[in-house]
């Protein structure tokens, strides 16, 4: 029980950076005003990387997704994914250290449990060049003084400072300059779920000359696809595709026979599928449609965030799992075969189930309207 209420603290505390909205200016006219504001998802990834190797105790990965609108250069846009290790900070145990100073940040008080979080995340603009952002900030401390878990729903606020890596940015921000402070704030859900906002204030300067890069129109996957893909992505009949906290910058089609796998990743245009052997999809954004028609084999989509509609027709044999997401418009579940399980979705539309055999096991869904074989 206290290793799981640990993950969900994780989950809770991390990150401040991603898909961005940045007030910049033209290239080589000097350092101006930036104004970056980010909205994401986040989650934990329990098996970390080499240098954040999450543990039960030690420093816990939180990756992201999102977008932002404002001004990037000519775009009004950007996607990205950020990567955050996390480090609790114990009042009263140990090795214990107050927080160093870190920009203008007053959010930590005094002999209290805290979190230092570390994070890089990238912004992709509409024409393929990436913004690459360093950050670092503590957060407030999800426990209450007594050591309990503060009952949800609540808010934290983090604060702290970032930089850009030029050397990392490509196309218009290749060579850029910047650096300025953080504040965000973290509603939790009463399901300890959390969007994150954050505000990051400072200044930007972009290098004369910078161009936009040259990007394909699609490029295909056949393997495993991580950080920002400047192109809609194609997977061939019977190939498989892996998105591992990738950006794209486009639509996703997957070809019959081909089969997707997303986590952690956001996807700027559609996802379809046609007769395709599935779409497996968790902790992810899709900004336009999800769609699977005459798919070969079930599929699971848990805990995504879709702006469009999702729609499963004619599918199957398989096992279908709808777990946990939110859909801005509707979901339609139609004339497919195999078990399936809708269960605890937010749809901001319509909830359609049809002609599926057998009926859907339908719980905990909060739709406009609900209809057919799923009435819960």
């Amino acid at each position: 029980m206290a290793t799981r209420y640990l993950r969900i603290i994780w989950l809770l505390v991390a990150i401040a950076g991603l898909a961005a909205a940045v007030t910049a200016v033209a290239p080589g006219s000097g350092p101006m005003p930036a104004a970056i504001h980010a909205q994401f998802e986040s989650a934990v990834n329990f098996g970390g990387t080499p240098d954040c190797p999450a543990s039960q105790f030690g420093p816990v990965l939180v990756e992201g997704r999102g977008v932002g609108t404002g001004t990037f250069g000519p775009f009004n846009t950007a996607i990205g994914t950020a990567a955050e290790c996390s480090s609790g900070v114990f009042f009263g145990t140990p090795g214990y250290f107050p927080p160093p100073p870190l920009g203008n940040c007053t959010n930590i008080p005094p002999n209290t449990t805290y979190f230092d979080v570390s994070g890089k995340g990238t912004y992709m603009t509409a024409d393929g060049s990436v913004l690459y952002l360093e950050y670092h900030e503590h957060s407030e401390s999800p426990f209450n003084p007594d050591g309990s878990i503060r009952t949800p729903p609540f808010t934290l606020h983090d604060c702290g400072v970032w930089t850009i890596n030029g050397n990392l940015s490509t196309g218009i921000f290749h060579g850029a300059t910047g650096s300025g402070g953080i504040s965000a704030f973290v509603p939790v859900r009463p399901d300890f779920s959390a969007p994150v906002f954050a505000d990051y204030i400072g200044t930007m300067t972009l290098v004369d000359g910078a161009k936009a890069p040259v990007v394909p129109a699609t490029v295909n996957c056949t393997g495993t696809m991580a950080g920002p893909v400047p192109s809609s992505v194609m997977v061939g009949s019977g190939q498989s595709c892996v998105f591992d906290a990738t950006s794209v910058n486009g639509n996703v089609t997957v070809l019959p026979g081909g089969s997707l796998t997303e986590t952690n990743s956001i996807v700027r245009g559609n996802v379809i599928c046609a007769a395709c052997g599935g779409v497996n999809a968790s902790n992810s954004t899709v900004l336009g449609n999800l769609t699977l028609s005459g798919a070969r084999s079930g599929s699971t989509l848990q805990s995504n965030y879709v702006t469009g509609n999702v729609t499963i027709a004619g599918s199957g044999p398989g096992t279908w799992t709808i777990a946990s997401n939110i859909v801005s418009r509707n979901l339609g579940f139609t004339g497919n075969r195999g078990p399936s399980a809708i269960t605890f979705n937010t749809i901001g539309g319509i909830l359609q189930c049809a002609g599926n055999s057998p009926a859907p096991a339908s719980t905990g869904n909060l739709a406009a309207l609900r209809t057919g074989q799923c009435t819960r």
